[in-house]
């Protein structure tokens, strides 16, 4: 994961890690200082050693802090990924059951226009059968307009029940949708408080380590001071 921020592990240690051999230990310093300094040049080279140990310690304490952060977002985000997974297996689920109603929708439509339209053919074979019986032609006409009617109301219902199942099938994807969009833009509360906690932690290292940065700097200007006045 790239950081956003400017102070990260890597940043850290190009700037602000120190060799151990690249200071000499305070014991060390003050051995040979007393050998040839005096006592204020002693003391301000002691401070120094100093200075030089707390930037390693907080350097060494920040970059394993940060570290510690970095994982815990890691670890954060392997948790949103799995607990996203039974929304897109609802997701998923919810495209099959739509294809399979509309799909039902269909063949209910191919059903009744077939069923209509053999019943219509039965009629009409009826009516022209019934020529010269006044009254059979006229109860075969009248069960034609009936069935007629029927048929046309049969396959005007099941379009209709195509397109209400459309649109429900459509809102049920678009809610699923928004749900898995929703969850992945808020987060997990524990997603929020682990990059909040590396926000914190990288504003209190940048502090501490400009103040131990500014206190070696103030210290080394004193020691050119005081050996400038043969202190």
């Amino acid at each position: 994961m790239e950081s956003p921020y400017p102070f990260v592990i890597e940043s850290l240690e190009s700037r602000m890690l120190f060799s151990a051999a690249t200071f000499p230990s305070v014991a060390s310093v003050s051995d040979r200082a007393r050998k040839a300094d005096s006592d204020v040049i002693i003391a301000d080279k002691q401070k120094i050693a100093e200075d030089q140990a707390k930037l390693r310690t907080d350097t060494i304490t920040c970059n394993a802090l940060l570290a510690a952060d970095f994982a815990a977002i890691k670890q954060q985000l392997v948790q949103q990924r799995g607990d996203v997974l039974p929304l897109l297996a609802q997701f998923r689920a919810d495209i099959l059951t739509g294809k399979a109603q509309l799909s039902s929708d269909a063949a209910a439509l191919r059903s009744a226009s077939l069923a209509g339209k053999s019943l219509i053919v039965t009629d009409v074979a009826a009516v022209r059968a019934a020529r010269g019986d006044p009254v059979g032609l006229a109860a075969a006409k009248a069960k034609l307009a009936i069935d007629q009617a029927q048929v046309k109301s049969n396959i005007l219902a099941a379009r209709e029940k195509i397109r209400t199942d459309a649109a429900e099938a459509k809102a049920t994807l678009q809610a699923d949708r928004q749900e898995i969009r929703d969850f992945r833009a808020n987060g997990s509360d524990e997603l929020r408080a682990a990059r909040q906690r590396l926000l914190d932690d990288s504003r209190e290292c940048r502090a501490t380590m400009l103040q131990d940065k500014r206190t070696l700097a103030a210290d080394k200007l004193r020691l050119a001071a005081d050996k400038r006045a043969g202190l």
